[in-house]
């Protein structure tokens, strides 16, 4: 039994409009290299139900198959007439031969082949079998395919049609099984991730199929793509949702911009809590979790939001680094009142344990204390005290930072 290899080259030639041609390239052989055939189209074909022979072809489109086999080329042209027409030719060794019966012959013997390995006339075929039997017997059709690209070129075009929920759910449900490499899963849901999202019943089994992917890449693009188009959206993927797949990324370069694009595209306030969804899975970057916690202090939070970012701060394995960043920024950018800024020197003291933390805390708050009440100062000067002993050149530099 032959072997079937397939190369699929994509070729944009260039004009006075841009047009893509499809070059593919087949080989049918075990062994022999002189046993091959080349098919290039264009524009959109449609097959005959039994796969064998071309129906029609749209304005200005062609294709064209060649084959060499021990030395004999045979070569194959079929263009449209531009009238709803075609003109078909046929070649042996560069002589033209009667279409029928020879060319037709051979047409319906390499025809199969062709629409198995590439998507020639693949939106004729998934127009049929949906009217037949709706999604799932494009499915099926699906399945007789013989690569990855091609299968995701016909999802492609069911994709374009206008499904249900249950069939949208059912075409996510049989990716894996269809698509072996992971690369074309992430393209289809990449293109068309915006059906995907637009009903929670829908989007619930996207997010499970991206959560299925063993890439960092691919579930952090995604997700990624689906927080910057969530304006264009009914809906935004929930904390549950973005947690079913963050919890899979081990990066944390990832976690953190993902944290980026919500505080850039729903803002920090009204995505608080899922940017702490995620801010929770970066355990060992410091680099990172301060960086998420000065791009969610940008944004204008309120008392109540603070307090809440300073507890998962605290709950962090960075704590007393992440402490650092929260105290310098907030107090270098905003104005609170004495019982809040009790609230929060208070809070210093009760978590910050390292003397270099607690000296940088100390110093990050120092502008904002120096410009309060004696009573604040004052509970600022007894927390000071615990770097007397041993820190004493710290303690007098904090103590000095209020008095300027």
């Amino acid at each position: 039994m032959k072997k079937i290899v397939i190369k699929l080259l994509m070729i944009i030639i260039a004009t006075g409009n841009t047009t893509q041609v499809n070059a593919i390239s087949v080989d049918t052989t075990k062994r022999n290299k002189d046993d091959y055939f080349n098919v290039h189209f264009e524009g959109d074909i449609v097959v005959s139900e039994d796969d064998k022979n071309i129906i029609s072809i749209s304005n200005y489109g062609f294709i064209e198959i060649k084959q060499s086999s021990f030395g004999v080329e045979r070569r194959l042209v079929i263009k449209s007439d531009n009238n709803g027409g075609l003109i078909k030719q046929f070649f042996i060794k560069n002589e033209k031969q009667n279409f029928v019966p020879k060319g037709q012959k051979w047409l319906s013997k390499v025809l199969p082949k062709i629409i198995k390995t590439t998507f020639l006339g693949g939106k004729s075929r998934v127009d049929r079998s949906f009217k037949k039997g709706g999604v799932n017997a494009v499915l099926k059709t699906i399945e007789d395919l013989s690569y990855d690209f091609v299968k995701s070129k016909y999802i492609d075009f069911l994709l374009k049609k206008r499904l249900s929920v249950n069939e949208l759910n059912t075409i996510l449900k049989n990716l894996n099984g269809l698509i072996k490499q992971q690369l074309y899963i992430f393209e289809v849901l990449e293109k068309n991730q915006n059906s995907f999202l637009k009903d929670s019943r829908v989007s619930a089994t996207f997010i499970k199929t991206i959560s299925q992917y063993e890439s960092d890449f691919y579930k952090f693009s995604l997700l990624q793509n689906a927080i910057k188009t969530s304006n264009e959206l009914t809906e935004m993927p929930s904390s549950q949702d973005i947690m079913a797949i963050s919890k899979s990324i081990t990066s944390e370069n990832y976690i953190a911009k993902l944290c980026y694009s919500l505080i850039e595209i729903q803002g920090a306030n009204k995505s608080l809590d899922q940017i702490l969804t995620l801010f929770n899975q970066i355990n060992s970057d410091e680099f990172y979790s301060n960086n998420v916690i000065r791009k969610i202090l940008t944004q204008s939070l309120d008392i109540s939001a603070l307090r809440k970012l300073l507890i998962t701060i605290q709950a962090s394995p960075q704590k007393e680094s992440n402490s650092i960043t929260f105290y310098e920024y907030v107090f270098s950018h905003n104005t609170y009142t004495e019982s809040e800024i009790l609230e929060i020197l208070n809070t210093i003291l009760k978590n910050t344990v390292k003397p270099i933390s607690l000296y940088k805390s100390m110093m990050g708050v120092s502008k904002a204390i120096s410009k309060s009440t004696e009573n604040v100062k004052e509970q600022y000067r007894k927390i000071a005290m615990r770097l007397k002993p041993n820190y004493e050149f710290y303690y007098d530099k904090v103590l000095n930072a209020i008095e300027k």
